[in-house]
């Protein structure tokens, strides 16, 4: 199960209840150094496309080669880069093929040079990581092949945000499951997993989120329409980037979706909530959707012999009512939403109940904790709106 059905696992519930040695063919990343996130002070990366790439953080391997000619350029190189100084991190790594051809560091250092010209992210430094990338292929077929391919399409989906015509053609044929040359990639290789990130084919789908509305929803259409194998968990990423294109054709899209995709977790139906009520304001009018159009809500059963299990049936007010109130949607942890109090009844009886708090007055609030489904604006919004309705 992915993290992010955990999460929505989690949320449902929670609007239900209320509350050192190293080969020389080491891979690029190092799975050994925690996640870093994002420094905003060293890169010019835009913030909407960061936003997509919140994967660990790759240190190059430790050293492993102390006679190597380039071995202290290549811990210069990694020290710096540890440090966030991806400029000078570049600077180092371009030395060593340079001035070592033959060295064992010198495809893993071409590799992070092209990578920290990425976290750069001057458009000159993008341009350069390409050509490095692509300089890769020809002398380190084998580094290019695995992660040298993802970076190269994480660059050219900001560079095509940028408006470079060759970077926006080729994002959008692996997309829809092609590679430059139109040869269909959909069979080759291993299926990938929804919140796979360094998967080719997912980082392609997140640099559509930079695309115009215009380009990138014909070609999500495209990947939703798909059936074959391999194809659910890229159909599970349109679905969310669809959700995020406020355009006049994402409520009919995602609706098409929820009737008539094969795999239910594809099935958005938290996503389509959020739509119908931007479009409709009541929480009456979402559930009203649903039933005309004989659209199913997911629940996890407790007890019994379906214990644990994700079930299926008709949308109801109070649970539209319970995500739309749920922050968790909007990619927030928080706790102290509501506390028990007790009260004197007028017929001297003391009574217990639970009395929904204020924001200001959550114990804790933690934002941009998960990957959400609406901005906390949006949530603010919504709950604006809700409070409306209710006088």
């Amino acid at each position: 199960m992915t993290m992010r059905t955990l999460l929505t696992a989690a949320a449902i519930i929670s609007s239900a209840i209320g509350v050192g040695e190293a080969p020389i063919s080491h891979s690029t990343y190092d799975s050994s150094f925690a996640r870093l996130g994002i420094s905003r002070g060293n890169t010019q990366l835009s913030e909407e496309f960061a936003s997509l790439d919140q994967q660990a953080t790759p240190l190059p391997p430790a050293p492993w080669a102390k006679a190597d000619p380039a071995d202290s350029l290549y811990r210069l190189a990694r020290e710096a880069m540890s440090r966030g100084d991806y400029k000078r991190a570049a600077e180092l790594f371009r030395l060593i093929p340079q001035r070592f051809p033959q060295s064992a560091y010198a495809g893993q250092a071409m590799y992070y040079e092209a990578y920290s010209l990425y976290r750069s992210g001057g458009e000159d430094d993008l341009s350069t990581a390409r050509d490095r990338l692509n300089e890769l292929k020809q002398r380190y077929p084998a580094i290019a092949k695995n992660d040298g391919a993802t970076l190269l399409t994480r660059v050219c989906g900001e560079l095509a945000k940028r408006g470079d015509e060759s970077c926006a053609a080729d994002i959008s044929s692996k997309a829809e499951g092609s590679d430059s040359n139109g040869s269909d990639t959909r069979a080759q290789g291993r299926c990938p997993s929804d919140d796979d990130d360094n998967d080719d084919r997912i980082a392609a789908l997140n640099a559509l989120m930079q695309m115009d509305a215009d380009r990138a929803m014909p070609i999500l259409q495209k990947v939703l329409a798909r059936r074959d194998a391999c194809s659910a968990a890229l159909r599970r990423k349109a679905v969310f980037l669809v959700s995020q294109k406020r355009t006049d054709q994402t409520a009919n899209i995602l609706m098409s979706v929820a009737r008539s995709d094969p795999d239910q977790e594809v099935r958005s139906a938290v996503e389509l909530i959020f739509e119908l009520f931007r479009q409709t304001g009541s929480a009456y009018g979402v559930v009203r959707h649903f039933t005309q159009h004989q659209l199913r809500f997911p629940k996890r059963s407790y007890g019994g012999v379906w214990n644990g299990k994700l079930l299926w049936g008709n949308l109801k007010h109070s649970r539209v009512l319970g995500v739309l109130n749920n922050p968790c949607y909007a990619g927030a942890y928080v706790f102290g939403r509501f506390r028990s109090g007790k009260s004197l009844s007028s017929d001297g009886q003391i009574r217990s109940r639970v009395l929904k708090q204020p924001i200001d007055s959550w114990s804790v609030l933690i934002p941009d904790h998960h990957q959400p489904y609406i901005s906390w604006q949006q949530y603010l919004e919504n709950q604006q709106i809700l409070s409306q309705n209710q006088t």
